[in-house]
């Protein structure tokens, strides 16, 4: 059990760029004991409305990542929140070391779940 998870990266060390802005995004397997392997590079053109993005390149770059669980990302505008939403896609807004925060979001997965009374 795991789950594949979509980072927005500058390097492939740190959270560091918005989701709109992004020109890489990284995509890895998520083990519940926090370990991770890369999968893909995901290479493209910045999808923000200062950066002449549309709503084809948005909708090409959700079929990219249609297989992830989440997104860790720096910062995610209304829009593209709501579209990921759409899609079952959870977002994940920090910053910083990868590893890291690729850890705090396995807890987070395995946290318990409490039943409803």
């Amino acid at each position: 059990m795991g789950w594949r998870i979509a980072i927005t990266s500058s390097d492939g060390e740190n959270v560091d760029q918005s989701f709109g802005r992004a020109t890489r995004i990284y995509v890895v397997d998520l083990s519940p004991d926090g370990e991770y392997a890369a999968v893909d590079v995901l290479q493209r053109p910045p999808y923000c409305d200062q950066c002449g993005g549309t709503r084809n390149d948005l909708n090409e770059l959700l079929r990219r990542v249609s297989g992830c669980r989440a997104v860790l990302t720096q910062k995610a505008g209304d829009f593209v929140q709501m579209t990921l939403a759409e899609h079952d896609i959870q977002i994940f807004e920090q910053s910083g070391a990868i590893k890291e925060n690729l850890l705090k979001i396995s807890r987070y997965y395995r946290r318990p779940v409490k039943s409803p009374a």
